[in-house]
């Protein structure tokens, strides 16, 4: 990543659409065990390089809950206010 800011590489359009997908994965991966990271912003996202290919990992699940959809921790809002859902932004300044 160091050498590619460099030398004013960019992301290919075959790298972001790989990048967006890998993201999309890993949402399904943590909804899937009823995860709600709560905190997803660029910070929170590793990028790094295993054997040539580039791998994200998303870290900082601190603020993440179980979401099972009934409970009343699973509606609070946490995490960083600038990267908060559109649709929970009124909520977040409500609290």
């Amino acid at each position: 990543m160091k050498e590619r800011k460099k030398n004013h590489e960019f992301f290919s359009e075959v790298e972001v659409v790989d990048f967006i997908k890998k993201m999309i994965s890993v949402h399904a991966h943590l909804q899937s065990m009823n995860i709600a990271h709560r905190d997803i912003k660029p910070e929170n996202i590793i990028i790094t390089e295993y054997n040539d290919e580039i791998v994200y990992k998303l870290c900082d699940i601190g603020v993440g809950t179980i979401s099972s959809g009934t409970g009343t921790k699973t509606r609070t809002l946490k995490g960083t206010q600038a990267y908060i859902a559109p649709e929970l932004y009124g909520k977040f300044l409500e609290a």
